[in-house]
């Protein structure tokens, strides 16, 4: 632990005396840039860039930290993709980065381009005669990745939970994880619950939570495994009995459709319930 520390506080005063940018951050960018394709050199050498506005190569090798050959050739490869731009002057080869907000802007055309070629990649994905059909996750950890990946989904979501069986843990991790990232793609849940204190306390908090429950006047002993519907064809089974926990993600279009069928029609049966329950 002290070992890393020493390390991280040794590459901060070493960036300091170059970086106009705070370390931490820096380490924020740099985790955002990798997570859309750049490279670890490529990203001290886009921001290096950016920093300096306009440079030789020589400025940016030392400001990145890498050899000069190195950044020459990073160069070539990020010139081919946009990101960056030569100019000559009186001899000398000058470098200047892509504007952030033009890289934005680029990475949305990107996203909107991918999801609206969605439909297509699936129809390609179930061509393939060899595919995975189901993946086993065991543990809490294995349940937290069948999560996030539900909430990552860029189609309607939904499914069949109980708060009351739900480890805290999981809950938490709903909250503080699966929740943001459903906000960032836009796609609320929807989930059917057995009607209960627990359930209706966090019915309460849909808006907030950018989801939406309807109760139901069923036995809690028929939802002992969570059920998950996304991604137009995946479905997620998730066990929380004690040190039987589990996830597995079963990818099925035709399953998937006939869980949807039913699910939506328990969801009009929650809301006719619902309109009793007021009146």
């Amino acid at each position: 632990m002290r070992e890393a520390y020493f390390c991280l506080t040794v590459k901060q005063n070493q960036m300091s005396k170059f970086s106009t940018i705070p370390a931490i951050i820096r380490y924020m960018i740099e985790d955002i840039l990798r997570e859309n394709g750049f490279s670890e050199k490529q990203t001290a050498v886009y921001l290096s860039a950016l920093e300096l506005g306009e440079a030789p190569i020589g400025r940016l090798a030392e400001r990145s930290h890498l050899k000069r050959t190195t950044v020459y050739s990073l160069l070539e490869e990020m010139k081919q993709n946009g990101l960056v731009s030569f100019s000559k002057r009186k001899g000398t080869l000058y470098v200047s980065a892509l504007p952030p907000r033009v890289l934005v802007d680029r990475c949305k055309r990107a996203a909107r381009l991918v999801e609206d070629a969605l439909p297509e990649l699936l129809s390609l994905a179930y061509a393939a005669p060899v595919k995975p059909r189901l993946r086993l996750y065991d543990g809490i950890d294995g349940v937290k990745k069948v999560l996030l990946e539900f909430g990552g989904s860029l189609a309607p979501t939904m499914g069949f939970t109980d708060y009351e069986r739900m480890p805290r843990e999981i809950f938490s991790f709903i909250r503080t994880s699966v929740v943001p990232l459903r906000r960032r793609t836009g796609i609320p849940v929807r989930f059917v619950v057995p009607r209960s204190t627990a359930n209706e306390s966090v019915q309460k908090h849909d808006a907030k939570n950018f989801g939406e429950h309807r109760l139901l006047d069923i036995d809690a002993a028929q939802t002992a495994v969570e059920l998950l519907l996304f991604d137009v064809s995946k479905i997620a089974f998730l066990s929380f009995e004690g040190r039987d926990t589990f996830a597995a993600i079963l990818d099925s279009p035709g399953l998937h459709k006939t869980l949807s069928g039913i699910f939506e029609f328990l969801w009009k049966i929650g809301e006719a319930q619902s309109k009793v329950q007021k009146e």
